[in-house]
């Protein structure tokens, strides 16, 4: 093995200036130097971070430590593995306490455990009480944590005992109790949502999971009652039924349910679990618009605003935009015509996005609005320089360019542009086979279209209500909007 490839040197390639300035200190300390000492090593290897020089090797960095030595010989080779192997615990060491260090819920949870292992049960209620202001504090960022709870509990429960407060002590293995069953319930419809979600996109295998064969012996409507009242059936019951509504492809519409009920308590919520309720509806409605061919997605449009303004499409105000999540922004702003709405979208959250997503995602935003505003060469400029590698985006950017040559009459780029598109959709495994028929039948309607355009035939006329009737009857079809409106504009300059 490379020496740049070893767990030293790759958990090494991660650290920030900053970090490695404190690792320095670290392993300073008199406290954590037990054994041979690493210090030397490290300052070695520092001088070559992030180890990407074509000079840096093993040799290279003994010379470092022990210059003028020969570094052929066999003992040398294992004094350096040596000094590497020490480091590399001291290494897992500083992520550990690091770790420990800024998790100030963990933090606490272990100095109360510490506080009644030394029996010091004047001071553990103090320190109990800070601990779940601090966890509270931190559910507002991170979400609710019911796991934690339950550990709190736990040990509340243990310092009663300890105390022989007996009826304080069975209120609290209670409230444990609950905490553990809040948190299983809500992780286990969350797998099982996902579960399904994959074999729906990624056609896994059908047979029986484990977490079927808990849900065909469980009774989750008397779940749902046991939680009634709690500050968490709101989340268990939202995830059920979006898992209600997967599992049923969309017959049931326990879509409505779920929406209703996160709408109605979104307002106790952190911001974290807002991200990822939000994310379930958006992901959700669109997945039912595309097998139910929904000609609106006004109610989408409402959502992402509703998610804008909750500042919900981010975990934090350190994180990034979801590149998906701005490109379903601008594609419904397209759909809807909210024209000053996608340009206002576009000045004002760009910078939000990664820097090295930020000018593709906004020539291809500017290509697709100038395009409805008619500017179509604009918009093949803009469009022209974009580059990206995510299907998704080379979807859009491939219909978008059909769009623009439609507009401009450029027959022969239209056609290799849809061969293109047909062999980037057949070769893409991932891709729901509706999303495949959904590209198949738009692309089927845009060449009898676009032939139409350009020969203009006698029996124009009926060709277009025969393609008219074929597009309101497939339920399964991509631009229904779009082909609509140019079937009309064909058809009024037949008038």
């Amino acid at each position: 093995m490379d020496y740049k490839d070893t767990k030293l040197l790759v958990f090494l390639s991660t650290f920030s200036k900053e970090e490695l300035s404190e690792f320095e200190k670290f392993l300073e300390s008199p406290y954590f130097k037990k054994g041979r000492d690493p210090l030397p090593l490290f300052k070695a290897l520092k001088k070559f971070h992030p180890f990407e020089s074509d000079k840096f090797n093993e040799e290279s960095v003994f010379k470092e430590i022990y210059p003028g030595q020969n570094f052929e010989d066999k003992n040398s080779k294992n004094t350096l593995r040596s000094l590497s192997s020490y480091l590399l615990k001291s290494v897992e060491d500083f992520l550990y306490i690091s770790r420990l260090r800024d998790n100030k819920v963990l933090r606490n949870r272990t100095l109360l455990t510490e506080i009644l292992e030394r029996n010091l049960t004047k001071q553990f209620e103090q320190y109990m009480k800070s601990a779940i202001e601090e966890q509270e504090s931190e559910e507002i960022i991170s979400g609710v944590n019911n796991l934690e709870k339950y550990h709190l509990e736990g040990i509340n429960a243990r310092y009663y005992s300890t105390i022989l407060d007996m009826e304080k002590y069975f209120a609290h293995i209670s409230k444990s109790v609950e905490h553990i069953s809040s948190h299983f319930w809500i992780d286990f419809i969350n797998t099982a949502k996902s579960v399904l979600i994959a074999k729906n996109n990624f056609h896994l295998s059908e047979g029986k999971e484990f977490i079927d064969k808990i849900l065909d012996a469980t009774n989750m409507e008397n779940i749902l009652k046991i939680h009634e009242g709690s500050p968490n059936h709101a989340h268990i019951s939202f995830h059920y039924q979006i898992y209600r509504h997967l599992e049923s492809h969309g017959k049931e519409d326990n879509y409505e349910t779920a929406k209703q009920i996160f709408f109605q308590s979104k307002a106790g919520m952190g911001r974290h679990d807002k991200v990822y309720h939000y994310s379930d509806l958006i992901n959700i409605f669109q997945m039912r618009m595309t097998k139910e061919g929904l000609d609106s997605k006004r109610e989408l449009f409402n959502l992402i605003n509703a998610c804008l303004e909750d500042k919900a499409y981010k975990l934090s105000d350190d994180d990034f935009m979801h590149p998906l999540f701005y490109r379903n922004a601008i594609l419904c702003a397209d759909y809807l015509k909210e024209t000053e709405w996608a340009y206002s979208f576009i000045d004002n959250y760009s910078s939000e996005l990664k820097p090295e997503l930020r000018e593709n995602l906004q020539l291809y935003s500017r290509a697709l609005i100038d395009y409805a505003a008619g500017n179509f060469e604009d918009s093949l400029l803009n469009i022209s320089k974009v580059k990206y590698n995510l299907v998704e985006f080379k979807t859009d950017i491939k219909i978008l360019m059909m769009r623009i040559f439609y507009e401009l009459e450029l027959l022969d780029q239209a056609d290799s542009t849809i061969d293109s598109l047909r062999h980037l959709v057949r070769s893409t495994e991932n891709l729901d086979n509706d999303y495949k028929k959904a590209f198949s039948n738009y692309i089927k309607f845009y060449t009898r279209l676009l032939k139409l355009k350009i020969d203009e035939p006698k029996n124009r006329s009926e060709e277009l209500n025969f393609i008219s009737e074929e597009i309101r009857q497939e339920k399964i079809l991509l631009q229904r909007i779009w082909l609509n409106e140019k079937l009309e504009e064909m058809a009024s300059g037949e008038n």
